[in-house]
């Protein structure tokens, strides 16, 4: 309940006579008060027409209140209230007060009344400067107390909204300008668990109790959180060959075969660390990209790569951070078996055929093994088993110069194989020389002596031909001679 006080002003104007009561009141935290007023028409010569306005001067400062927008009679009355700062930071002492009332339409301002000094009480602490902090520090705050030890209890807090003391009130000295919070596993804790992302808004806070009344003062500043990434390692991972068809050669399910072997990558969890759980693991080998949301397992098939290679796994948590650890996975070289073959017969005519198969197939550290066949029949017929021979081997075989024949030959090792065909023609000699007739024929035998021949009638030249005075059939025996030849 507000008791007015009769201030006794009397306005001198010969207009009116009036009188203003008031009364104050803190209202909040450092200087701020409410000023109550009544102000009462006490005895008016004539009508006072139009707007009338109180004009307020605390510590200075005008404040102007609209009282009236119509003409008053004796026994009028008005009231209402002013919020205003004391000024210079008081803390005990006085604030000036007097007022006017002003005609707003005769524009005319009644004689200045008496003056007064309201006394003001002391005042909460204020927080005047922290800095940023992590949540691995111990913040600091600067503040001022300007009441002293006339408070009755000083304390201070850290709040995530200035809602609730997140981190509990405590006690700070009176007669000091800052104070260290120095806190506890726990309460590092709960600043990690309230902060969703790296980093968010604290609001520190001093609560002044004066007189049964509390004040508070508020500063916000930004939380950091530090050392968060989450924990993961190579030794949580397994990279495993599924392939059991392999592994048998293997001998080793974490040894893997290129383009034979099925990879698939085993994983525990991750650790989130200060709160975080985690979102998502990226598993990256080769150019391929696997996601995964919780610990298990991630199939990534065939790898084609021809050496180790590395897998890159990122974890991710729910504030952004990440982990990447990179393992080394084994990778055998393999490729399908190659060879090559010498196949054809002696002097390119006789049926005697020479038959050799120079192959290879990838070593697979001494696992792998090759198996090399063949088989053949005359061309347009059904070919017959397969044959295994030997690498490298030279093998003497024997087929009808008067007929063409398809070879197939087929090169295994522990996986896969090559096979190739290849034909084998007809016997036949570019050039026939028949010592006892003394004649040449190309591509067919001579049948006359002394005589050259071209099969398909391109030259026949019997009874031989000279060239310059030379018989060419003798010059051919006698340079064919001199070479070892015949």
């Amino acid at each position: 309940m507000i008791t007015l006080i009769d201030s006794n002003v009397w306005c001198t104007n010969p207009i009116a006579l009036w009188t203003i009561k008031y009364e104050y009141q803190r209202i909040g935290a450092d200087m701020q008060y409410r000023f109550y007023w009544k102000i009462w028409l006490n005895y008016n010569t004539g009508w006072w027409y139009n707007a009338m306005q109180l004009k307020l001067f605390l510590d200075g400062v005008q404040y102007n209140v609209h009282v009236k927008d119509y003409k008053v009679e004796t026994g009028w009355s008005y009231e209402g209230t002013t919020d205003w700062y004391t000024v210079n930071n008081k803390t005990v002492g006085t604030t000036l007060f007097y007022v006017q009332l002003y005609d707003e339409s005769a524009n005319t301002t009644d004689a200045t009344s008496s003056t007064y000094y309201l006394t003001v009480s002391p005042c909460g602490a204020t927080i005047i400067s922290a800095s940023d902090f992590t949540d691995e520090e111990n913040p600091s705050i600067l503040y001022s107390n300007p009441a002293g030890a006339n408070v009755s209890k000083l304390q201070a807090c850290i709040s995530f909204t200035s809602a609730i003391a997140d981190i509990e009130y405590r006690d700070i000295p009176v007669n000091s300008t800052s104070y260290t919070f120095e806190l506890t596993n726990e309460e590092r804790t709960i600043l990690q668990n309230g902060t969703s992302g790296n980093n968010r808004t604290v609001v520190f806070i001093i609560r002044t109790k004066i007189d049964e009344k509390y004040f508070y003062s508020t500063l916000e500043r930004t939380l950091t959180i530090v050392n968060a990434d989450p924990v993961f390692s190579e030794d949580q991972l397994r990279c495993v060959d599924t392939n059991t068809a392999v592994v048998s050669i293997t001998g080793n399910n974490e040894q893997l075969v290129q383009e034979q072997s099925l990879l698939t990558v085993f994983f525990s969890s991750a650790t989130g660390r200060k709160g975080a759980g985690i979102t998502q693991y990226i598993f990256e080998l080769n150019g391929i990209t696997k996601v995964a949301y919780e610990s298990g397992y991630v199939e990534f098939g065939k790898v084609y790569s021809a050496r180790d290679t590395e897998l890159i796994v990122t974890v991710m948590d729910s504030r952004g951070n990440k982990t990447s650890v990179t393992k080394t996975i084994p990778i055998l070289a393999w490729s399908l078996p190659t060879f090559d073959v010498t196949l054809e017969r002696l002097n390119n005519y006789e049926d005697e055929t020479h038959l050799t198969v120079n192959a290879s197939v990838s070593p697979l550290d001494g696992k792998n093994t090759m198996k090399i066949s063949y088989r053949y029949a005359e061309n347009g017929t059904q070919p017959g088993n397969l044959t295994e021979i030997t690498n490298n081997a030279q093998y003497i075989l024997s087929c009808d110069k008067n007929k063409s024949f398809i070879f197939d030959f087929t090169v295994k090792d522990l996986f896969d194989k090559t096979e190739k065909s290849l034909i084998l023609y007809k016997g036949k000699f570019p050039l026939f020389i028949d010592v006892e007739r003394n004649a040449v024929g190309v591509n067919e035998f001579p049948t006359n002596g002394e005589a050259l021949r071209v099969s398909g009638g391109v030259a026949n030249f019997d009874g031989g031909i000279q060239i310059a005075g030379i018989n060419i059939i003798d010059y051919i025996f006698s340079a064919l001679t001199e070479r070892g030849y015949i």
